[in-house]
This record gives C-alpha cells, sequence and structure tokens, in this order.
C-alpha cells in the first residue's frame, strides 16, 4: 500500500485533465520503466497522481524533463522527434496490419502473444506523450528569442504562423472527407450508405480516444452530424475551399515574414520554425496513432472478454496486469463488485514502481482530501492566449467528457480543458473556442485558424469559472473571456 502521508508530501504539479480510462491510464504507467531507453531523454518519472480526470507530476521531475530539451537544444529536439517515429510508427504498421488482417485468436498462446505485441508497442509509443508539451514550450521559446524585435502581441502572431504545420493530420483529412459526404447526401448519391459505412470504417475510431470503444462514432452520430450542418445553410463544397484556402494563406504568410526578415534556408530561425511545424504534426500524429490502436486493438480484448464471460466495455476499467491474469488463469480479472465500484470512479497514485487503484464514493472521498483546495467562486472573467481573433457572445458549454459533446449547440461558446480530433463535430456548431491548457502547437489553436472562429488558449481555469448556460463574451482580441 502507498504510504498516503507521503503523497502529500510531493510539490505536485498539475499538467492537464484527460477523461481517461483506466486501461489507457496504466498502459502509460506501464511505460515509465523504459522510457529513457525509448525516448533518448534521461528521464523518467517516479510519481504519478490521478485523483480522477486529473492529472499531476512531481513539479522538479517535470523541471528536469524541460531543463533536458532547453540544455540540449535543437539536436535534442530532433533526437527526440526520430525516435518518436519509429517507435510510434511501430506501432501504427502493427495496428493497421491487425485491421486489414484480424488474427484468429483460437488458442490461450495465439491470444497472449497478440495481447503482449499490443501491450509492448503501444507501451513504447506512450512514452512520447508526458515529454510533447515541455518540449512544444521550449521550442515556443528558443523561436521567440529568434523573432525581430517587435511587441509581444506581434511576436505572439509571428510564432502562430511560423509554427503552422504542413501535413494534415486526422481530424483534418476527416473534416474534409466529411464535407465530401454531405455533398454527396444532398446529390442523393445512390452510393452515399457505402460511402457512410467507407467514412465510419476510417473514422470512426476518432471518438473511441483512450479505450473506451463504446464511444466510436455510429450512423446515428454521423447523421446527426450531417442534419446539424445542412440546418446551418453552409454551402460544403465552400467549407473545404475555406479550408484549403486558410492553410494555404498560413503557409505563405510564414514564407513572407522570412523573406521580409532577409532569414534565408538554413537560417537558425528557418530551421527552428520548420521543426516546430514539425512538431504541431506529430503532436496530434502521436495520440492519433495511440487512441487508433487502442480502438483496433479491441478485437483482442474482445476475444478474451469472450473467454471470461464479460463485455469489451468491462476491459476499460482493467489494468494491463489484471488483463494478464484473465489470460493465464481463464478467470474473471477483478470480482464484479470491485468493478461496478471502478464504474462509479477510479482513482489512482502511482509511486516508485507501485500502483494503487481508488475506487467507489470512499476512494474519491480519500484521494479528494489529498488534493489543495481552489476557490474560484467570484471570479467572473479569464485571461489566457490568443490562438485566433475575433469577438462574440454565447452561452457556455463545458465539455470535460466525451458525452458533454453533445450539449454544444450552434452559436455555443466550446469550453474545455483542451480540445481533441474527436471535438470535430461539437467545433462546427460552435462560435468560439476557450481552453483552460494549449499552447502555439495545439489542437484547438490549429483548428481555430483552420476554422476561423475565434480562440483563447491556456486560461488555466475557464472550466471551473463557468457553467453550462452563462451567457460569456470571448474577446480574443485581448485574450479575455468573461460572464455577462
Amino acid at each position: 500500500m502507498i504510504d498516503l502521508a507521503e503523497v502529500k508530501k510531493v510539490d505536485w504539479q498539475y499538467l492537464v485533465s484527460r477523461h481517461e480510462s483506466l486501461l489507457h491510464r496504466a498502459i502509460l504507467m506501464e511505460c515509465y520503466d523504459t522510457c529513457a531507453e525509448v525516448t533518448g531523454l534521461p528521464w523518467q518519472p517516479t510519481v504519478d497522481f490521478r485523483p480522477g480526470p486529473e492529472i499531476f507530476f512531481a513539479r522538479q521531475e517535470m523541471q528536469n524533463l524541460r531543463d533536458q530539451f532547453t540544455n540540449g537544444g535543437l539536436a535534442r529536439l530532433q533526437d527526440f522527434h526520430a525516435h518518436l517515429l519509429a517507435y510510434v510508427g511501430k506501432l501504427d504498421q502493427q495496428a493497421k496490419a491487425w485491421e486489414a488482417h484480424p488474427p484468429v485468436l483460437d488458442t490461450k498462446e495465439k491470444i497472449r502473444i497478440a495481447m503482449e505485441t499490443f501491450f509492448h508497442l503501444i507501451n513504447e509509443a506512450s512514452s512520447f506523450l508526458t515529454p510533447m508539451p515541455a518540449a512544444d514550450a521550449v521550442l515556443s521559446q528558443r523561436i521567440l528569442e529568434l523573432l525581430p524585435e517587435g511587441t509581444d502581441e506581434e511576436k505572439q502572431t509571428w510564432l502562430k504562423i511560423l509554427a503552422y504545420p504542413v501535413k494534415d493530420n486526422e481530424h483534418t483529412k476527416e473534416e474534409r472527407a466529411f464535407y465530401q459526404l454531405i455533398e454527396k447526401f444532398q446529390q442523393q448519391d445512390p452510393a452515399f450508405d457505402e460511402l457512410l459505412e467507407q467514412h465510419l470504417r476510417t473514422f470512426a475510431w476518432i471518438g473511441s480516444r483512450g479505450c473506451w470503444w463504446h464511444l466510436a462514432w455510429t450512423k446515428a452520430d454521423l447523421r446527426d452530424r450531417i442534419e446539424s450542418f445542412i440546418a446551418s445553410g453552409k454551402n460544403p463544397l465552400e467549407e473545404i475551399q475555406a479550408l484549403e484556402g486558410s492553410r494555404s494563406e498560413r503557409i505563405a504568410e510564414g514564407e513572407a515574414l522570412l523573406r521580409k526578415w532577409k532569414r534565408e534556408p538554413g537560417s537558425a530561425l528557418d530551421e527552428w520554425a520548420k521543426l516546430a511545424k514539425e512538431y504541431a504534426y506529430i503532436r496530434t500524429w502521436r495520440t492519433d496513432v495511440i487512441y487508433g490502436a487502442e480502438y483496433r486493438a479491441g478485437f483482442i480484448f474482445s476475444r478474451i472478454a469472450q473467454s471470461v464471460g464479460w463485455e469489451l466495455d468491462d476491459f476499460s476499467y482493467l489494468t494491463p496486469n489484471e488483463i494478464r491474469h484473465a489470460v493465464a488463469n481463464d478467470q474473471e480479472p477483478i470480482s464484479r463488485d470491485e468493478l461496478a465500484r471502478r464504474k462509479q470512479f477510479f482513482g489512482t497514485i502511482m509511486m516508485h514502481g507501485e500502483l494503487q487503484i481508488f475506487s467507489g464514493p470512499e476512494g474519491k472521498q480519500i484521494l479528494e482530501g489529498l488534493k489543495s483546495k481552489e476557490e474560484t467562486t467570484q471570479i467572473q472573467e479569464v485571461r489566457g492566449s490568443i490562438a485566433f481573433i475575433g469577438h462574440v457572445q454565447g452561452h457556455a458549454k463545458i465539455v470535460l467528457r466525451p458525452q458533454d459533446l453533445k450539449k454544444v449547440e450552434r452559436g455555443d461558446v466550446l469550453i474545455a480543458v483542451m480540445t481533441f480530433p474527436h471535438f470535430i463535430a461539437a467545433m462546427e456548431k460552435a462560435c468560439a473556442f476557450v481552453t483552460d491548457e494549449g499552447g502555439i502547437l495545439c489542437h484547438a489553436a490549429i483548428v481555430s485558424r483552420e476554422m476561423r472562429k475565434p480562440c483563447v488558449i491556456a486560461t488555466k481555469i475557464a472550466t471551473k469559472i463557468f457553467q453550462d448556460g452563462d451567457l460569456i463574451e470571448v474577446d480574443a482580441t485581448r485574450g479575455i473571456v468573461k460572464k455577462i
């Protein structure tokens, strides 16, 4: 058992909030012992506190991570990038091979081999999740230092332009394909139903991020999204043109800035800007691969669940070791009572290689007692960084879980800790985006520029200040969000 008094002594740093399954969380923690070897960084976390969706690491360990990138400079970031492409690429290749040709799992040994292959590859890929925000911060700071003289606002604008990614991520591919699907629907194309099925085969996994298989997109989800788009009166071809135009415009702006400043190809600013564009792409690519692989590996866990008389979605509340136990012993991995408690609530603490799970109301109460309290009831406005300019008013909709996305209606302000590719349907309806976390390379910053919607990021506490239905003003010319 972990000593809770020792937990309270740690100087915890809040990192982000994630509605993640226990399986996804435990997979990540399994990678800690080998992450230094896999990432090429002489760094690994020894403690991890997740009293619900919030994620905390030891402040000193996170500073050590940032120091690794700061002191290592461009070479360290390039090396980390190369390691990421290699290990995440291996997982992507295997997951897609399984999807194309699922192996027959008709013996315990075949099940075990497939399971361990998946756990091995995804543990390696997961090693690149925690270090990325630190890498982003160092990249951004170095580019700001290399920019010409200007106001802070000007430099932030230049930074966003120079770091805009050139490559399409899955959310951009899906958005483009979705508009094409609407066009076929409006044309009453006889092949529409097959095209709908094809869209789901390619992109349904986006909704199931983090081993939440039951949240994968369905036909009903897609049809609702199509109806919502048509009700907006927009033209799908014009949206495709706007998407392409925004991307081309941002790329041209970056090239124009470098010419204006007479920064030749190969100059320090050019090299750092090119790496920032690549990081903006791989930041989302790495999570897309990991979440997509977890979705595609569902056939393995379905087979194990079948052998012990459970449902696939029950496995979202297990750890890899519990699943290994079920395979080895042909028995239920945990009691049904414990499963029920975890479905009510689960939180975790990892210290020095030991993982402890706290479940049910009792577990929640214990972990709440370890958290520091924040008083935010009197705050009426928050400030953050501007991702895309604009000034709008709308009703707040707080999105903390995937299920919350359905609350967002046309003209609402979407407020979240961070946004992700499976937020796209809700982001299409929202008039603006506000996030607690994020930097210039984050999903919300990139999508807001593509959709040309006001966006304020890195407010820290927006999800705690505002409530569903609050009428709020988003002033993304000054980075202020306030209740009206």
